[in-house]
């Protein structure tokens, strides 16, 4: 019997965030602007305009470059991608063809061990649904380029309408090995990537808008005299056939589940095709949501086909590793889940919602020595009530525990400060056991219906 395997890699548009677009000076707005506002002779095409390279652009990509463990090119130059269409005005996409920003990296993703009968129909195997493990999805490269005008297609009529505020703006482009297996772990990926970009916040990513697209290249291949138990098991580990199938690309894929639909809909199509006998077609195809099929839009390109040159009018780019060092990121998500899990005891779903929300995080680690709650009922409260303010988290702790509201006991620490003048001048000469002598003062006159942790912060606000 034969099996199939496939085969998917993932091409990851996403629009950069800056405030100009990528060789002139125009505005990066594509979406709240008058259509073809924010244009210019560079963007638009026009003859003699001349590029300029948008700094914050590359920094963008060397950030998300340190971020997934990448090599940042020394060295690196533009070159022309060479076609015609109408969001083109140029003919030509200035890109990045042998030299990109960032070689290599990867992203670490759950691989969920399910049942690959969804995927891969003449495959029956059955593992636990909720058994998973950890894997690498390793990253080829990661360049920088510009993105197209929009098309658009009025209801009913027969012409187009282009957008050239979408012309120019700085697109990068991750594309990663063929390490994924299906539908979901292509989905996951996608949305791990997404968060590192808002997390970073060097791209907003909304899929809905277009600033952040997926693209997928898959084949099968043949694992020819093997029982279904062992096909599984290198189905799982990511092993390939012995000889690659044809490739066909699926292009802009604008959301999560249809990145997942597509992927499941075009392996079942391909493994059909090929249980009958017939031959798979090195094409692009596209998505339909309604319909939820992938279908032939024309025979795919090839590199030569690109005619891809030296960009003649603009430089090379070399750094020095000061410069590389110089940019900077925060801590990433993944480390700072795994901290929130093994610090304060959060569940892992908990800990990932307040990494992915900077104003929850922040929330967190503001109030959490202020209130008298285990960190995880901390994170729970946060989580669920969505408090603006750490001042109304530590009002909902206190009423509680029936301790004091934080007006009054501003009121009260005030007034022991006021009466204490000799210990106040004691914490101003550095002595940190009057400050704690001061707070047993505040604890005596709210009979212990005060936090001594909330009490310390105000001191310190009220003495400075």
């Amino acid at each position: 019997m034969t099996n199939y395997t496939p085969t998917i890699g993932l091409e990851i548009h996403a629009e950069l965030n800056t405030k100009s677009k990528m060789f002139c000076g125009c505005k990066n707005d594509p979406f709240n602007s008058e259509a073809n506002s924010n244009t210019c002779p560079a963007c638009l095409g026009l003859p003699g305009a001349m590029p300029v390279i948008n700094q914050q652009a590359v920094e963008s990509v060397i950030k998300v470059g340190k971020a997934v463990g990448g090599e940042i090119a020394k060295t690196t130059k533009w070159d022309r991608k060479n076609y015609n269409y109408p969001d083109l005005p140029k003919g030509y996409q200035i890109s990045q063809y042998d030299l990109p920003l960032v070689k290599g990296g990867h992203l670490e993703i759950f691989k969920s061990q399910i049942s690959t009968s969804n995927q891969i129909p003449n495959l029956n195997f059955q593992t636990s649904k909720n058994q998973e493990l950890r894997t690498k999805i390793r990253i080829t490269r990661i360049h920088l380029e510009e993105d197209t005008g929009k098309l658009l297609h009025p209801t009913g009529s027969n012409y187009s309408l282009i957008d050239y505020n979408r012309s120019g703006v700085p697109l990068m482009e991750l594309v990663t090995e063929p390490d994924t297996t299906n539908g979901q772990e292509a989905s996951e990926f996608a949305k791990k990537f997404q968060q590192l970009l808002r997390h970073l916040e060097v791209a907003d990513a909304d899929m809905e808008k277009g600033m952040m697209r997926v693209e997928v290249n898959i084949s099968l291949s043949e694992i020819k005299n093997s029982d279904t138990s062992e096909v599984a098991g290198r189905l799982l580990r990511g092993e390939r056939g012995e000889k690659l199938g044809t490739k066909v690309e699926i292009k802009n894929l604008n959301s999560f589940k249809s990145v997942e639909k597509a992927i499941d809909f075009e392996i079942n199509r391909q493994t059909e095709l090929l249980e009958k006998g017939e031959k798979i077609i090195q094409e692009t195809r596209g998505w339909d949501d309604n319909k939820e099929v992938t279908f032939s839009q024309r025979v795919k390109e090839t590199e030569n086909d690109y005619r891809y040159f030296l960009e003649p009018d603009l430089p090379p780019l070399s750094f020095s590793q000061d410069y590389i060092d110089s940019i900077t990121i925060d801590k990433l998500p993944d480390n700072i889940t795994a901290e929130l899990v093994e610090n304060y005891g959060l569940k892992e779903d908990d800990a990932k919602i307040l990494t992915l929300n900077k104003q929850k995080l922040k929330l967190f680690e503001e109030s959490r020595k202020e209130v008298k709650a285990k960190e995880s009922e901390l994170a729970s409260f946060i989580i669920n009530k969505s408090p603006k303010t750490k001042e109304e988290i530590i009002e909902h702790f206190m009423s509680r525990e029936n301790l004091l509201k934080h007006e009054d006991l501003v009121v009260i620490v005030n007034k022991i400060v006021q009466e204490n003048q000799e210990i106040v001048e004691k914490i101003k000469n550095g002595k940190i056991e009057a400050k704690q002598a001061l707070v047993g003062l505040v604890m005596r006159e709210t009979q212990g219906k005060a936090s001594g942790e909330i009490v310390k912060s105000i001191i310190e606000k009220i003495i400075k």
